[in-house]
């Protein structure tokens, strides 16, 4: 089961609890890997071929308004994707993959269940391939600025991420996104006008709580069970935002 469980809005009590946990899952971004350092290097690794008749559609930038001064483009659609690499602080050059955003890395290939992968790289991490083993990968497309978003606030919203992530855009680390959802203010790495590359590395970590189990009304019949996931990755919506840079209401909490 997913480690958490609630509203879409969390209590106030929750917000030490997402300051708590990005601290935690921050420093495992760097160890929860897949992949020793040294099994591409004997590998012939190379990206994934999409099928015929499918292209990637990362030109086209369809903005929708929402108000007058807030307006949203949706980054739903193929990414790139590829396991993190043990000791590795950024991606490996080939062995990509796409996947479909929102979507869940954790099937196996070749797994009977319909898979939420596009196609499959090549080399030992997809020969071996089971997503529950992964623990932490990245994601990449590249994103179009809006021209007339000039002078505006620009961020990179999501509305589902299991667990944990890193926003990097244009080689410049923007800020995390602590689960379940949040947003990174990106307008400092990006040129309104220009194409910007996206890359956000994910971390899929288990709550270290124990579970209880109760039998209905018995609470003195509890067991207990390690938490695991259900989904890991990007599985929610993607998109970006701008809004003026005026003061504005981000989120309210009761």
């Amino acid at each position: 089961m997913n480690r958490r469980h609630g509203p879409k809005h969390p209590r106030a009590s929750d917000n030490l609890t997402r300051r708590r946990f990005i601290q935690t899952s921050t420093a495992a971004l760097a160890g929860a890997t897949l992949l020793p350092p040294l099994a591409l290097a004997d590998s012939q690794s190379a990206d994934a071929v999409l099928p015929a008749g499918m292209s990637l559609n990362w030109g086209e930038a369809s903005i929708v308004t929402e108000n007058a001064k807030r307006s949203r483009v949706s980054l739903d659609g193929i990414w790139r994707f590829t396991p993190a690499v043990a000791g590795e602080a950024g991606p490996p050059k080939v062995g990509w993959a796409y996947i479909n955003v929102p979507g869940n890395w954790g099937s196996r290939r070749g797994d009977a269940k319909p898979s939420d992968f596009v196609a499959f790289g090549s080399g030992p991490q997809w020969d071996i391939y089971d997503g529950a083993a992964v623990a932490s990968a990245w994601y990449e497309r590249e994103v179009p600025i809006p021209a007339e978003w000039q002078d505006r606030v620009i961020s990179l919203c999501f509305d589902r991420v299991c667990t944990d992530g890193i926003v990097y855009v244009n080689g410049k680390e923007c800020g995390q996104v602590p689960w379940p959802w949040g947003s990174v203010d990106i307008t400092r790495a990006v040129t309104p006008g220009k194409t910007a590359d996206i890359r956000v590395l994910v971390a899929a970590i288990a709550d270290s709580q124990m579970l209880g189990h109760f039998w209905q009304n018995a609470f003195m019949a509890v067991t207990y069970s390690a938490a695991k996931l259900k989904t890991r990755g990007l599985t929610g919506s993607v998109y970006l935002e701008s809004h003026s840079s005026e003061a504005c209401v981000g989120d309210v909490f009761i």
